[in-house]
């Protein structure tokens, strides 16, 4: 999506909409795992989504390359599921 947006605008803002698509789409994990999750737990997980959405896009806009940033998500969940064992 970064990398559409990019051609009509700036890195900034492109960066700001795929980031903010990146959290919603990642918020609405909680609501298929659990139908009653509480809002302030899909806010929190969407505004971390977010964070990482920027962060992401910054890799991406260095690298011009998809591959690091799915790496990096990959090694991310990987991580999370470790932790969770």
């Amino acid at each position: 999506m970064q990398g559409v947006l990019r051609k009509f605008g700036s890195f900034r803002v492109s960066a700001l909409v795929s980031a903010a698509f990146f959290g919603v789409r990642h918020a609405t994990h909680l609501f298929f795992l659990w139908l009653r999750v509480p809002w302030v737990a899909a806010a929190s997980w969407a505004v971390s989504a977010f964070v990482f959405g920027l962060l992401m896009s910054y890799l991406y806009e260095k690298t011009r390359s998809l591959y690091p940033t799915m790496l990096v998500h990959a090694a991310v969940n990987i991580i999370e599921i470790a932790l969770s064992l």
